[in-house]
């Protein structure tokens, strides 16, 4: 192994590791510190100056993500966090790999907020709209009205999809 390949794996593998550790401090605390994008953003400069990465395409899809992701936290869609590993996650995906990393994020966070929305009772709640005479067969959570997400899952679902297609250069 030529020691470019060698360091090329060691920030593919470091990115996906912090994808990871980002999951699993969303799904315990619902955060994602700024430590985790930060570090994330530092790998991407490394493998760009590295020459594995063409870095414009890199900053222009982290910068639209980003840009994009400012609106929605604006408007209480996403939080501040997410909003910092998905541009993080988007430089690393670039031009090429930005639209199918995306759809594989909003594709993943779908899946998981209707599965939330319907453990908090909210698809219960729905039927009841409809039919008020199914009020005491439905199970209806009263803890709370939306769903809560760990996006930082879904996210690692789109930075996996990045870093396969990564390695799949490297053959």
């Amino acid at each position: 192994m030529t020691p470019d390949l060698t360091l090329q794996l060691v920030l593919l593998a470091a990115f996906g590791g912090l994808a990871v550790t980002a999951t699993v401090t969303d799904v315990r605390s619902f955060r994602i510190p700024n430590r985790i994008s930060i570090a994330m953003v530092a790998l991407y400069a490394a493998y760009a100056l590295g020459g594995f990465a063409d870095p414009r395409s890199g900053l222009l899809a982290g910068g639209i993500v980003f840009a994009a992701g400012v609106f929605m936290f604006a408007r209480g869609w996403m939080g501040g966090g997410d909003v910092k590993l998905l541009a993080a996650v988007s430089l690393w995906a670039g031009t090429e790999h930005v639209l199918p990393m995306l759809l594989i994020v909003t594709a993943t966070g779908g899946v998981m907020s209707a599965a939330e929305w319907i453990r908090i009772g909210g698809f219960s709640r729905f039927l009841l709209r409809f039919h008020p005479a199914m009020s005491g067969s439905l199970p209806v959570s009263q803890v709370r009205d939306q769903a809560v997400v760990p996006y930082a899952a879904a996210i690692l679902a789109g930075a996996l999809y990045v870093g396969v297609s990564h390695l799949l250069t490297l053959a």
